[in-house]
């Protein structure tokens, strides 16, 4: 979302080869895995059509929000990305693939594939609901109902992207939502 941060076509097979052999180059000096940003926004619409206004927005709203992400996240084609990614992490001895992935329940665990895209999509519902007891079980119960068989559930809290924790739900309920992750 920078300047800093280049959008790769990896439909280009140089470039798509070329970032393989950096997650190689990155395996072979021992790093665990990897945690990959916005990864269901890494392959676009292959015709690059602009998204299209969302009419919605008004002016003092997060500027992200102005377009609706028709043709730039979660692209049918996302799920080659994540297999290309998850055979060069097979490659290698006991390294894991997590997923940043702000979607729906149902979208999320498409990114498990059938065992062969992200170990670890992550989930970030807990960050976004309402934290009081009906509303988490809700959440937990339709989470593990799509989950695919032997997939590895995951939670999360807090991160980067929005208040800490304790501060949303107060120093009570963080130990709850601490014991919650453990469980």
């Amino acid at each position: 979302f920078l300047a800093e941060q280049p959008d790769l076509n990896w439909r280009n097979p140089d470039v798509k080869a070329a970032m393989l052999d950096v997650v190689r180059f990155w395996y072979k000096r021992g790093v665990d895995g990897f945690r990959v940003d916005v990864c269901y926004m890494v392959m676009k619409d292959p015709q690059l059509r602009n998204n299209p206004p969302n009419p919605h927005w008004e002016p003092g709203q997060n500027p992200f929000d102005r377009l609706l992400p028709a043709h730039s996240q979660n692209h049918a084609d996302i799920h080659k990305f994540n297999r290309w990614l998850r055979e060069t992490n097979d490659e290698y001895d006991n390294r894991v693939l997590i997923g940043e992935i702000y979607l729906s329940i149902d979208e999320i665990v498409k990114h498990y594939g059938q065992g062969d895209e992200f170990h670890l999509p992550f989930n970030f519902h807990l960050i976004l609901t309402t934290w009081n007891p009906p509303a988490i079980a809700e959440v937990v119960e339709r989470y593990e109902a799509a989950l695919p068989e032997n997939a590895w559930p995951n939670w999360v809290l807090g991160n980067h992207d929005r208040h800490r924790f304790a501060s949303r739900v107060g120093p009570e309920n963080a130990r709850l939502g601490m014991m919650l992750l453990l469980t």
